[in-house]
């Protein structure tokens, strides 16, 4: 049994209370999105789980942490009219209301493949051969049924683009578990690549700039540099304050809601620290490239990249043979994404070059420490 804390999202006059006013206290039980959808999207024999959390619509496959597909939702009140099992017409979708608007979500997170907006409040969807109909309610007993408009074609009804091709098939292929990264904290890519610069940046932003700063400072003794970095980690914090609450503004006030201003500050700037002491094998890895680069070390500059792929292959068959249970019988991996795991080799070779830079340093704290003990016992 596996289990998992949700914040579900509010909709109807839930939604509009706690967007007026975030100290509503409105149960997100008496919400309509207080529920999970399961239904085998795919058409493979097993269900997916289908839910909106605060932010996101998800779909899990496989357990409660494998995220198969995840929308980010506007600031609008949002439903799910339908969840469209794939058909020999159209793949999987889910079809979902946000304001006035319609959009059809499929398996590729980039784009729906059909929207549909108009005045009124849509009601449900109809299925044609050449694509779907939203009808909308006008009020006063009007209904009005608007034809959905293709992402592909950009034309009324336009057809769908084509169903992927039996290399393809979920039925058949499993997705790559890091591609994309699921369960992440808020505000962070899913891509490897975009997270590793995102933990690298905040590393150096954090801890690395500051700790240079610091202690040239105190050896020119300017005292007054020595606030710099104070003044800069309180600029870091402010402008995480303002990029969450205007990207996550419900989430922000959820949380201000039930821990207070500070608490919500507070636990803000520990996440901010959290994530640059993860960010410690990125900038572990560049320092040492360009401290090769900066020497002419070229043969330790060429055995540090030629890592990268080897220890990128390693943590590859960790992850899909032993962290999970396996694409199963009869399916297999897809190749869709696989070079999106280099920034694993980079990440794992820094923190090899970051835990010898700490046994080295280790190891002579300590020889030191011994030659002391040893002078004081001679007499």
């Amino acid at each position: 049994m596996q289990r998992q804390r949700v914040k579900f999202r509010l909709n109807g006059d839930g939604w509009r209370d706690y967007h007026d006013d975030p100290k509503d206290t409105y149960a997100p039980y008496y919400s309509g999105l207080f529920r999970l959808w399961a239904v085998d999207l795919d058409g493979d024999g097993t269900d997916e789980l289908v839910y909106f959390s605060g932010d996101k619509l998800r779909v899990l496959r496989g357990g409660l942490h494998q995220v198969m597909c995840e929308w980010p939702l506007p600031e609008e009140d949002c439903d799910l009219l339908e969840v469209s099992p794939r058909t020999e017409h159209h793949p999987p979708l889910l079809v979902v209301r946000a304001g006035g608007r319609v959009v059809f979500l499929g398996t590729a997170p980039e784009k729906p493949y059909w929207t549909c907006t108009g005045s009124g409040k849509p009601l449900a969807v109809a299925w044609e051969p050449y694509g779907p109909r939203v009808i909308y309610d006008l009020g006063n007993e009007v209904t009005v049924c608007r034809i959905a408009q293709s992402s592909s074609s950009g034309e009324p009804g336009g057809r769908q683009p084509a169903l992927p091709s039996s290399g393809d098939d979920p039925r058949f292929v499993v997705s790559l578990p890091w591609y994309p990264l699921g369960d992440l904290p808020p505000l962070l890519p899913s891509s490897p690549l975009g997270l590793a610069a995102a933990l690298l940046g905040l590393s150096m932003i954090v801890l690395i700039g500051p700790a240079v700063v610091l202690p040239w400072a105190v050896r020119r003794r300017a005292w007054l540099l020595c606030l710099v970095p104070i003044l800069w980690l309180g600029l870091v914090w402010g402008g995480a304050w303002l990029l969450f609450l205007a990207r996550l503004e419900n989430e922000a006030k959820w949380q201000i809601y039930n821990q207070g201003e500070w608490g919500f500050a507070w636990r803000l700037g520990w996440g901010l620290l959290r994530l640059a002491l993860a960010g410690l094998p990125m900038a572990a890895f560049v320092v040492g490239a360009a401290r090769c680069l900066r020497g002419w070390r070229w043969g330790r500059l060429l055995l540090l990249l030629a890592s990268v792929p080897v220890l990128a292959v390693g943590v590859g068959v960790i992850w899909l043979f032993v962290l999970t249970d396996g694409p199963g019988d009869e399916r297999h991996y897809s190749w869709r994404g696989w070079y999106a795991l280099w920034p694993a080799g980079v990440y794992t070779t820094g923190l090899l070059l970051l835990a010898g830079f700490l046994v080295i340093r280790a190891a002579r704290l300590g020889r030191a420490g011994v030659r002391r003990l040893l002078r004081r016992a001679v007499p």
